[in-house]
This record gives C-alpha cells, sequence and structure tokens, in this order.
C-alpha cells in the first residue's frame, strides 16, 4: 500500500505533466496557424 505522500507526489506530477503538454500543444498551434514573424505569448 502506498503513502499517501507518495500519491499526493504522483497526483501533482500527473497534473505538471498534463499541464505541460497542454501548453506545447497550443505553443505549437499558435505557430501553425500565426506567421513565423509575429511573436506568441
Amino acid at each position: 500500500m502506498q503513502s499517501p505522500l507518495n500519491q499526493r507526489a504522483k497526483l501533482s506530477f500527473n497534473f505538471s505533466a498534463g499541464l505541460f503538454s497542454a501548453v506545447s500543444i497550443m505553443e505549437g498551434d499558435c505557430r501553425a496557424y500565426k506567421k513565423p514573424d509575429q511573436i506568441c505569448d
């Protein structure tokens, strides 16, 4: 059985990984839809 702390760490890791991939996808979409000379924030 896992300790609650371990479970919480895994959950937060999954959350940050999901957040990171979402940001990467949004940045990729931004680059795809905008002209290269425009800066994507």
